[in-house]
């Protein structure tokens, strides 16, 4: 199946099967609101639990001919820790299945925030269950869901982290360095999960998910991967193209000049037609031409600057 995540989110969905398109229409149709069977006594409300949206979504997705399921989950640790800050996220692989054997599948995180009276295992528990109840909430389309449930904690001291977390610029170059050093595809998930524990400016975002494209590619080629067995007439053809297409647009989202230079030792690595070594090539001179350009004009400017001065 494909895997993706939010930050590193450049592989494409799975496009989900007609029969299983058409449950879940006819599954929403008869989706209703649920009572509030669940009650807040701090704040004194009433709120739908996670436990009725399970119940009730594995009901409704059953009457349609489907069936939802966990197949398979793990912890992602976060890189710092602060007071009712994430410890980390449980990411869980979700399989919708249709009694005539077509199936659909996506991943979904929730954060694990451990409080006075609930260590982290039972934080990571109840994140569990968070998630298996937002899913089914927003798979149906259920009015209100255990967001409630969540608004239980009381938070009135709580003062939100301000800015990025310390020494950003090191933890990119440190998520990035992880990313091209991943040995297989199922290595880069976790990471990325790793990654979104984090608040980061577009750029540095940009620079990741561009490492992760180039990576992701690379090991993909050397496993057949996406890009089919080397058996298939033009699997090699189509998976170098596309290689090639990846290589491309980390070239042209880079923003620094040494990080650019290690873009041919990249590609000296990799077995590519001429054509595709060429469109590369011819990426990487314009992008480095518009990178030295920059930097002269910013150094021009300086010096007018300090000579006005």
């Amino acid at each position: 199946m494909d895997q993706s995540c939010q930050t590193c989110g450049t592989v494409p969905r799975q496009k989900m099967p007609a029969a299983v398109a058409a449950a879940l229409v006819a599954a929403q149709r008869k989706t209703k609101a649920l009572a509030k069977e669940g009650e807040n006594k701090h704040h004194g409300y009433r709120y739908t639990t996670a436990e009725q949206l399970i119940d009730e979504g594995r009901a409704t997705l059953a009457e349609a001919g489907l069936a939802l399921f966990a197949a398979g989950w793990y912890f992602a640790p976060a890189e710092s820790r602060g007071e009712k800050s994430p410890v980390g996220r449980v990411c869980v692989t979700y399989e919708l299945v249709h009694t005539g054997g077509e199936s659909y599948s996506w991943e979904a995180s929730t954060p694990v925030i451990p409080e006075k009276g609930r260590p982290e295992d039972k934080a990571e528990f109840a994140s569990l269950t968070a998630n298996l109840g937002y899913t089914i909430r927003g798979l149906l389309l259920i009015p209100r869901d255990d967001e409630a449930a969540i608004d239980q904690r009381d938070d009135r001291t709580y003062a939100p982290a301000s800015g990025l977390p310390a020494g950003s610029k090191e933890l990119e170059a440190q998520f990035v360095a992880e990313i091209q050093s991943a040995k297989s595809l199922d290595a880069l998930p976790p990471i990325c999960a790793r990654v979104d524990a984090h608040v980061w400016p577009t750029a540095a975002k940009e620079r990741i998910k561009a490492a992760h494209a180039v990576r992701k590619a690379a090991l993909a080629a050397q496993n057949g991967g996406d890009f089919g067995a080397p058996e298939q007439p033009g699997a090699n053809e189509r998976g170098a193209a596309q290689l090639a297409d990846e290589f491309v647009a980390a070239i042209q989202a880079e923003t620094s000049l040494t990080a650019l230079a290690e873009f041919p030792k990249r590609v000296q690595g990799l077995s590519l037609p001429d054509a595709d070594v060429f469109r590369i090539r011819e990426a990487y001179g314009k992008r480095k031409a518009e990178l030295a350009g920059a930097q002269k004009s910013g150094a021009d400017a300086a010096a007018a600057a300090a000579r006005a001065a």
